[in-house]
């Protein structure tokens, strides 16, 4: 049977402009939208009444961190794909003031901030140099001491822990049953696919230990920055001989944290960082860093086989089961680094940081993917250097990048 037609009253009536006075006196109904605004998380808000009875105020698009209605977010999160879909219709016939948009972000990184993108394969050649920092700076025309942060996220594909599901079948990157984890054997490849994955693995070990080894170096000659390494806490790349060093170990802290205690991120996900020593101390929402079972990634759900009846579960899961998989409009958030994380180490290394300079402090970015750390940088005040193989997911107000 067909659904009855709405009536009148049911329309949406004509939404009167986006309020202009202070946001916290108006109360949100619901989210109706999301999406990535110059590597931010923003949703779209429906508001609670209008400026007369009966009325409405257009809905707007707010900074995911600014925002003070943790229920309203995680309800979203928990909204099925139809029913977000519906809420955003309905938000484009009660009508969207973009003109309330906070795009302070987007001109901040693009036109107020030093922004200089890199294109360049960090696995390959670093112009003679032996310092990748070194040669980075040489690139976009920087003193090596304007350097404040070097943070990398390296690619995690060969390291990845799904691999021990895929042992028996073969399709790995690794030798899941050497306690290091080094790249498969040539014997063990029985496919062109298994080759492929083997040379991988080496050309990632090689590239790492590489920045491992230009990071002590350039500590060791007085070079006053920090430098992090992040990477999927259960993931192989801790166990790798080189992460396990003692010039890199006396040299760093490595620190365990959950996304999911980071506003800007769906996902629990742990994730290690290691850091050279600057007093960085995990905090986010919880105080640790680490996920307290009252993010607004997740919900308490009754469970008979706990001890008291109920237990805390994230509705999104990285690699498990099918029905607790990121959607797939969210797909870019699972390589979205929590910007509050990038900000809480920043932060740490400015502190720590000896030499006081007058010049222009700069943070470097490697595999910096969709740049997404640009506002957090650009919000400190700092100039910001992304580095990757492929810029085509930088913004695209950003300058043209330098080849190296």
């Amino acid at each position: 049977m067909a659904a009855a037609a709405p009536q009148e009253s049911e329309l949406p009536q004509p939404a009167a402009a986006a309020p202009k006075v202070t946001k916290a006196k108006f109360v949100v109904k619901q989210v109706a939208a999301e999406r990535l605004l110059d590597g931010k998380k923003q949703l779209l808000l429906e508001w609670m009444d209008g400026p007369k009875k009966g009325g409405r105020w257009k809905c707007t698009w707010e900074p995911l961190a600014n925002l003070d209605c943790d229920e309203r977010v995680s309800e979203w999160m928990m909204t099925s794909k139809a029913e977000k879909q519906r809420r955003r219709q309905a938000a484009e016939l009660i009508g969207i003031d973009d003109a309330y948009v906070e795009v302070a972000a987007v001109s901040a990184v693009c036109q107020d901030a030093d922004v200089r993108p890199v294109k360049m394969d960090i696995s390959g050649d670093w112009g003679g140099h032996e310092s990748i920092l070194e040669y980075i700076c040489e690139l976009v025309g920087l003193d090596i001491d304007q350097v404040v942060l070097l943070w990398s996220s390296p690619p995690c594909e060969s390291y990845s822990q799904l691999q021990y599901g895929m042992a028996e079948a073969g399709n790995v990157h690794r030798d899941t049953a050497h306690p290091q984890r080094p790249p498969r054997s040539r014997e063990s490849c029985e496919k062109p696919s298994h080759h492929t994955k083997r040379k991988k693995a080496e050309l990632h070990d090689r590239m790492n230990s590489r920045l491992t080894q230009s990071h002590v170096r350039d500590k060791r000659r007085g070079i006053d920055f920090t430098a992090a390494v992040e990477n999927p806490a259960a993931g192989m790349l801790w166990l790798q001989p080189f992460m396990n060093t003692n010039d890199w170990t006396e040299l760093t802290d490595r620190q365990l944290v959950d996304y999911c205690n980071y506003w800007c991120s769906l996902y629990h996900k742990p994730t290690g960082v290691c850091v050279t020593k600057c007093g960085w101390h995990p905090a986010g929402h919880s105080g640790t860093g680490r996920c307290c079972k009252d993010c607004h990634s997740g919900r308490w759900v009754w469970n008979e086989n706990a001890p008291a009846g109920v237990s805390f579960k994230h509705d999104f899961q990285l690699g498990g089961p099918k029905d607790r998989a990121p959607p797939k409009e969210d797909i870019s958030d699972r390589f979205h680094v929590p910007e509050e994380l990038i900000g809480e180490v920043l932060a740490a290394a400015v502190n720590h940081r000896r030499q006081k300079s007058s010049k222009q402090l700069f943070v470097v970015d490697l595999f910096a993917g969709t740049a997404s750390a640009a506002g957090i940088v650009a919000d400190s005040g700092m100039g910001y250097v992304p580095v990757d193989i492929c810029t085509d997911l930088f913004p695209e107000q950003f300058p043209s990048a330098v080849i190296g």
